[in-house]
């Protein structure tokens, strides 16, 4: 922001292979919360950093000049063992217009983290948890997405399948859990994005794009190969 460094900001902001670990949600009056990644260290002193937090911090762009300035570095939101958390955070506004939900989800990665963001302060975690995940394939890379329009959540890590949910955006809860098979998607990298209309989910895997009609009641069945990328410059 005004492409200047905030002042007395040291905090350490996830980094590393983390694909959507950082989320910026933006206060009346000019204030900003971060809420971001954290790490801990595998083994002891050998700088093995993974993931294992969940902290937020606070900016407020009137001070330092109007360059902005941090006035809360790394609050604790959530702690768990190495590895406890995927890196994965996602916002979307609050029903009222002013405050905002961030989600993120934590290990086994069928428990799902809730926070409430308001200009006083952040509320929570508030917890669900469904059905199961299998991880014994590794984590892979995926995704933790809000639609635009904030009604729907879709989390996959790219291995064991891709989960479903309706979010209602007055009380922050999710609910209608659908779990699909990734079928011939399966892949250990790739990642999410909805399309504007929050209708259609696209999801790619290295070399391939598909793309899932979300308000269909066979999403599955919905599944359309899009693209393969032929090593162009410009892929899609």
């Amino acid at each position: 922001v005004n492409n200047k460094e905030f002042l007395d900001y040291t905090t350490r902001l996830s980094g590393g292979w983390l694909t959507a670990a950082t989320v910026i949600v933006p206060m009346p009056n000019e204030k900003y919360y971060v809420f971001h990644t954290d790490y801990k260290d595998l083994t002891p002193n050998a700088f093995n950093y993974v993931p294992a937090q969940i902290k937020v911090s606070t900016i407020d762009l009137k001070l330092n000049k109007g360059y902005g300035a941090v006035t809360q570095k790394g609050k604790l939101l959530w702690d768990a063992e190495p590895w406890g958390v995927h890196g994965l955070i996602s916002a979307t506004r609050h029903a009222n217009g002013r405050d905002w939900w961030v989600m993120t989800n934590t290990y086994p990665y069928n428990k799902y983290l809730c926070f409430l963001a308001t200009p006083d302060s952040v509320y929570g975690p508030f917890i669900q948890e469904f059905g199961t995940y299998n991880n014994s394939k590794g984590r892979g890379n995926g995704g933790l997405l809000f639609s635009p329009d904030g009604t729907k959540l879709v989390y996959t890590n790219i291995i064991d399948g891709l989960v479903f949910f309706d979010f209602n955006r007055c009380t922050g809860r999710l609910s209608n859990y659908r779990k699909i098979p990734l079928g011939i998607v399966e892949s250990n990298w790739g990642s999410i994005c909805f399309a504007p209309n929050s209708k259609y989910l696209y999801l790619s895997n290295i070399l391939n794009l598909y793309q899932y009609n979300t308000d269909t009641t066979d999403i599955y069945s919905s599944l359309m190969h899009i693209d393969t990328f032929d090593w162009h410059r410009e892929p899609f």
